[in-house]
């Protein structure tokens, strides 16, 4: 299997991590595409161009992370990073995707400043997205106790949260964070020496 992925993208990280926290070995190919400068070759085996897109041994192109999440799952039922059944696995899927949606608010911000031209920028299309990630941020910190548990049981909805917040971390987008969310933060430091998290911690690419 080969995993296209970039150096940067919370996305690619969460299956990178999945994958690592399942026993799986991947390759990683990793490039550089942009909204306004798609990589081809990425365009070839993925109609949206996006990271990450995982290619199976068989050759099918899997997109978008819960996707691919979800098959690497499939090939390691002896471990578990997501419930098979019951209420276990909709509490797992919903914060993952609670998590996906304040990264995805996260991004919108960071896109506006890096790629829209500064006097074309809407302060309100920022200061909507950035409200949108604090709503999700405060859930999170306001729930912790729930979703946390024990650094044992790391699931897909763990993961999700953790790259997440290592995202806005590295990219600082929403100012404050680590100020304004104290239990997300001290949880999230606490995963520092997990493998699976030094191990793809995100780096701007070498040029």
């Amino acid at each position: 299997m080969k995993l296209i992925a970039s150096t940067t993208s919370p996305f690619a990280r969460k299956a990178l991590v999945a994958a690592h926290e399942l026993g799986l070995s991947l390759e990683v190919e990793y490039l550089v595409t942009t909204v306004l400068a798609p990589n081809a070759a990425l365009g070839a085996v993925h109609p949206l161009v996006k990271l990450p897109t995982l290619i199976t041994d068989d050759g099918l192109a899997l997109f978008d992370s819960r996707v691919i999440v979800e098959y690497l799952q499939s090939l390691a039922p002896a471990s578990t990073i997501l419930p098979q059944t019951g209420p276990a696995r909709f509490l797992v899927l919903r914060t993952q995707a609670l998590a996906d949606g304040i990264l995805e608010a996260a991004i919108s911000v960071f896109y506006e400043s890096m790629f829209r031209p500064e006097g074309m920028r809407s302060e309100a299309w920022v200061a909507a997205q950035t409200d949108k990630a604090r709503r999700g941020l405060t859930e999170l910190e306001a729930t912790t106790e729930t979703w946390a548990r024990t650094a044992d049981s790391f699931d897909i909805g763990q993961i999700a949260i953790a790259c997440t917040v290592g995202w806005i971390d590295f990219r600082d987008v929403i100012p404050g964070a680590r100020s304004a969310y104290p239990a997300l933060y001290t949880w999230f430091d606490s995963l520092a020496e997990r493998p699976s998290m030094l191990a793809t911690v995100p780096r701007a690419p070498a040029k």
